[in-house]
């Protein structure tokens, strides 16, 4: 009777061991998609801007930064699950810093979406850089 509890509990204890490996192997490989240097266009209004986007993963959290025309900042709050990437970023506008958040999807090696400035929303297009 105690070695087939023994055998069920180890049964168990084996079990719940995959299934958190397979949570983290999914986990892992959900960001490998958007890990890498991604070239961005947008218009500001006045001129074409093209920024770059730089994605990095560690123990399943994704992290980066925002390289544009008013130097590079680090990302906040990046996400990305079933193909929407988001993230927020502070940067020196002037003399003060300013928010800005983006929300868009990965198709493949394009990105589309939005960035969200305290001017409004701005159509935001890009490709990874392999």
């Amino acid at each position: 009777m105690r070695n087939a509890f023994a055998r069920r509990a180890f049964a168990m204890a084996a079990l719940a061991l995959c299934l958190l490996g397979a949570a983290l192997v999914a986990q892992a490989g959900g960001n490998a998609d958007v890990v890498g240097t991604w070239n961005l266009e947008f218009n500001d209004g006045s001129s074409v801007v093209h920024p770059t986007l730089t994605l990095a993963e560690s123990n399943g959290a994704l992290s980066g930064q925002w390289s544009g025309p008013r130097g590079t900042a680090d990302l906040r709050d990046a996400k990305y699950a079933d193909g929407a990437l988001t993230f927020k970023f502070k940067q020196k506008v002037m003399v003060r810093e300013v928010d800005f958040s983006f929300s868009g999807k990965v198709d493949g090696d394009k990105l589309s979406g939005n960035l969200t400035t305290p001017r409004g929303e701005i159509p935001v297009t890009g490709a990874h850089a392999k």
